[in-house]
């Protein structure tokens, strides 16, 4: 259950599916830039949902300068199960780019989306739902979109599994 934060209006702790689907989608219909999320395998209940893919088509069609990036650990269950986000970036190759980690980042279990370096959706362990929604995170999600960059320029691929997705 969503409990918001009594030392920041815009913090919501979350423990479940549920609560993380929900945030993502509203974090996703308010960006008007940019969305980078870090993922093991960009968890099926939280981002393969038709709403939530409706929102990301829309922002990476909204203007040139938009765009999403991904960076999985592993694309397996993508491709075997067909991810809604994966089939985007087939259609939309230069706004919405997935790549395979190669180097784990710093904290190895924890996920996060971050929306125009300001809202910040965080896991504390991918594998659990339990983190937080931050919808002023300005310095948490700079430090982390640092940490993101640089795993994307220099530790990470395309993984051409992803090309064989059908749509």
């Amino acid at each position: 259950m969503t409990d918001s934060g009594s030392s920041s209006p815009g913090l919501h702790l979350l423990d479940d599916s549920e609560d993380f689907r929900a945030h993502a989608l509203e974090m996703a219909n308010r960006a008007r830039r940019s969305i980078d999320i870090l993922s093991t395998d960009l968890d099926f209940p939280i981002y393969h949902q038709p709403p939530f893919l409706q929102s990301l088509s829309e922002l990476a069609r909204r203007s040139r300068s938009s765009r999403v990036r991904v960076l999985v650990k592993s694309t397996a269950a993508m491709v075997e199960r067909g991810h809604g986000v994966a089939q985007l970036a087939q259609r939309l190759p230069s706004r919405l780019a997935i790549r395979k980690l190669s180097l784990a980042p710093q904290d190895k279990t924890m996920a996060y989306m971050i929306v125009d370096r300001e809202l910040l959706l965080f896991k504390n362990d991918d594998a659990e739902y339990r983190g937080f929604a931050n919808y002023s995170a300005q310095p948490e999600a700079r430090r982390l979109l640092e940490e993101f960059t640089y795993l994307w320029e220099h530790h990470s691929d395309e993984d051409p599994q992803l090309r064989l997705l059908t749509l």
